[in-house]
C-alpha cells in the first residue's frame, strides 16, 4: 500500500542557554507533507515540517528576530503484532536564524503501540530516541564555520486519537506532539549548550492506495 497526505502542527518552543537567558518564542505552525509504503509487516514512513517562529530578546541580545525551522523524519517499521512495533531510521533538522544556519543529523529508533476503540477509533502512541551530529555555519559567508561542532541528543513522544472512515481510505488523526532536544557544543566556542522542547497538537489527514 501507498499513503500520502499533510499535518499541521501547532507547536510551542522552550528554548534557553541557561537560566538566565531564557528566549521567549510565539507559537507558530509547523506543516508539511508525509507518505509512507507498506509490504507485510514492514513499511518506510516520512514526514517533512515546515514553519517559522519569532523570537523575543532584549536589545543588547541583539533584539527579536525570526528563524525558520526544517525537520525531517524517516524510519523503517516492523509490525511485531497487530498493536506492537518497531521503528528506526534518522532525522534532519535545520535552524535558519538572520545570519548563521544551525542543522544536524542522526538516528532514530522507538516503538509504537496501536489500542482499537470502538467505531473506527484508535488510539496510538509512540516514544523514541535521537542522537545527531551537527554544526553551524555563516549564511553571509558559507565558507566560515562558526562552531566545529555539536551532539544533539533527544527524545520524541506522540499520543493520538485516528478515526478511520468507511467509505474512504482516509485516516484523520489528532495527536499531542512533544520533543525534547539538547544541543552541546563539542569545542571551544561562545555558544553555550542549549536546551529545546517543542509540544503541542498536531492535525494530519492520510489516504492510502491499496
Amino acid at each position: 500500500s501507498v499513503s500520502v497526505g499533510a499535518a499541521a502542527w501547532y507547536a510551542d518552543w522552550y528554548f534557553n542557554q541557561d537560566e538566565s537567558e531564557k528566549k521567549k518564542v510565539d507559537p507558530s505552525f509547523v506543516y508539511g507533507p508525509l507518505f509512507s509504503i507498506g509490504y507485510g509487516d514492514w513499511s518506510w514512513s516520512n514526514l517533512i515540517l515546515y514553519g517559522k517562529f519569532k523570537v523575543h530578546q532584549g536589545e543588547n541580545e541583539g533584539g527579536n528576530f525570526t528563524l525558520a525551522r526544517y525537520d525531517v523524519d524517516s524510519s523503517i517499521n516492523y509490525s511485531v503484532t497487530s498493536w506492537f512495533k518497531l521503528f528506526g531510521g534518522c532525522k534532519l533538522m535545520r535552524y535558519t536564524f538572520p545570519d548563521f544556519k544551525h542543522q544536524a543529523a542522526g538516528p532514530a529508533a522507538g516503538i509504537g503501540l496501536t489500542f482499537p476503540l470502538p467505531e473506527n477509533f484508535y488510539l496510538l502512541g509512540t516514544a523514541s530516541g535521537v542522537y545527531m551530529f551537527g554544526h553551524q555555519s555563516n549564511r553571509i559567508n558559507p565558507n566560515e564555520e562558526l562552531s566545529g561542532g555539536f551532539r544533539a541528543p533527544g527524545a520524541n513522544a506522540t499520543l493520538a486519537l485516528a478515526y478511520c472512515m468507511e467509505e474512504l481510505p482516509v485516516t484523520i488523526s489528532l495527536s499531542g506532539r512533544c520533543q525534547y532536544l539538547r544541543t552541546l557544543y563539542t569545542d571551544n566556542t561562545k555558544d553555550k549548550d542549549t536546551t529545546h522542547m517543542f509540544y503541542g497538537v498536531m492535525l494530519s489527514a492520510i489516504y492510502t492506495f491499496r
